[in-house]
């Protein structure tokens, strides 16, 4: 076999690799959406509140309307929930996944019913912050009785709620059934997935501090980002500058996934809060391709993967430009587009590094065993959201000590080179 052929069935290799992990990613949402609402009926039942209720994921209680017309009667669709409208038809979550695949701004509502003889304080805890626009209406009988506008579109000291995650308070009266409405602008998986109803009893509002883990993992991080920074100032390696990059795109993009950043970075500043995500998720995707390029040498090693990470990074860089002069509409239609490519982009990188740690690489060694730890601690943490299980200070020092490991490896391997 001459080196030609070898060459091409191990590109086919890495395309082939890349599809499946795309489509095994698509599968495992699919499966965690259904296994939340398996056990829904078509008549969508209320969430039954008393004194000894606990909280609960409002997924499997929830009904949806995807938004057709921007000119939408709100007070019909209000009424809808009270009195069947034949302009409006609630569809039970369990419909959702092929839907929301046509659009991205949908109506959710579920009902809360009170069977305590006492007047009940809740609050509807979105764990998804990252959300740009989420209207939450309070009704009653097909009138609104409360509005609150959150998102990050919106300054932090405009939120009902001082808090990291989107929060709306709502009182529900002694033996009365209210219905909740929210109209979310993007994302509403998530909102399915990662909302619950929780009592105020059990709230705890920790919101002026930041989780020791959290603060410990950023503040590795950036040491290890800085101390490369200044040995760049002094030998111009380009690695040690692509990882400075890569190390304060993962430290943004932990605050924005945790609320962090919203609440301490940019409080009054909405709009950079409502582009901060995406910019940092395309500045990860311009800075480690050309980390990678940079550190495994890869136009020596993989051209094929040299040209493909630089073509990323200056499609992502031309998004991150673009999303700071046009509107929120183009910034979201082109993240949904190309965002999905990082992780084919990571896999073929990691691969790669693991052919030239078999070949005796030290750098693809160092490479693959940091992102690997990585890609599995990030794996199990989006089985935890996938399948609707509380996201809990504990599941988010997964993901904070995944990044401690990565950004270790790979700094020990810049500066033992």
């Amino acid at each position: 076999m001459t080196s030609m052929q070898k060459n091409n069935i191990f590109n086919l290799y890495q395309a082939v690799l890349a599809i499946f992990f795309i489509a095994m990613k698509k599968l495992t949402f699919f499966a965690g959406f259904f296994f939340c609402s398996s056990a829904m009926s078509h008549a969508t039942p209320a969430l039954i509140i008393d004194d000894s209720f606990s909280g609960e994921n409002i997924g499997s209680y929830s009904q949806f309307i995807i938004e057709q017309d921007a000119d939408i009667d709100l007070n019909d669709l209000v009424r809808s929930t009270f009195k069947p409208s034949s302009h409006f038809t609630w569809q039970p979550t369990k419909n959702f996944v092929i839907a929301s695949l046509k659009a991205r701004t949908v109506w959710i509502r579920f009902d809360i019913k009170n069977t305590s003889n006492s007047d009940q304080r809740m609050f509807v805890e979105s764990q998804y912050p990252n959300t740009k626009i989420l209207d939450a209406y309070i009704t009653q009988q097909g009138e609104i009785l409360q509005y609150y506008q959150l998102g990050t579109t919106l300054p932090f000291a405009q939120r009902p709620v001082n808090h990291r995650f989107l929060i709306t308070p709502v009182t529900v009266k002694a033996q009365q059934t209210i219905t909740m409405i929210f109209r979310v602008s993007e994302a509403a998986s998530h909102f399915f997935l990662q909302s619950r109803l929780e009592p105020e009893k059990n709230f705890a509002f920790t919101s002026n501090s930041m989780p020791f883990i959290t603060g410990l993992s950023t503040g590795i991080i950036l040491l290890f980002a800085l101390l490369s920074l200044v040995v760049w100032t002094g030998i111009r390696e380009s690695s040690y500058l692509f990882y400075t990059f890569t190390s304060i795109a993962i430290i943004m993009i932990e605050l924005c996934t945790q609320g962090y950043a919203y609440e301490f970075l940019v409080p009054n500043f909405p709009w950079l809060s409502a582009r901060l995500f995406s910019i940092s998720i395309f500045g990860l995707a311009v800075s480690q391709a050309l980390f990678a390029n940079s550190f495994l040498k890869l136009k020596k090693h993989s051209r094929p993967t040299y040209y493909m990470n630089s073509t990323i990074a200056v499609i992502s860089s031309l998004t991150i430009l673009l999303s700071l002069i046009l509107n929120l509409k183009f910034n979201n239609a082109v993240f949904n587009i190309i965002a999905p490519l990082a992780i084919p982009v990571l896999l073929v990188n990691f691969i790669v590094s693991g052919f030239m740690w078999k070949n005796g690489n030290t750098a693809g060694k160092d490479y693959f065993l940091a992102w690997g730890t990585y890609s599995s601690m990030l794996g199990v943490f989006l089985i935890f959201g996938f399948v609707g299980i509380k996201q809990s200070d504990n599941s988010s020092h997964i993901i904070s000590g995944a990044y401690i490991i990565v950004a270790s490896v790979i700094f020990i391997s810049l500066f033992n080179r």
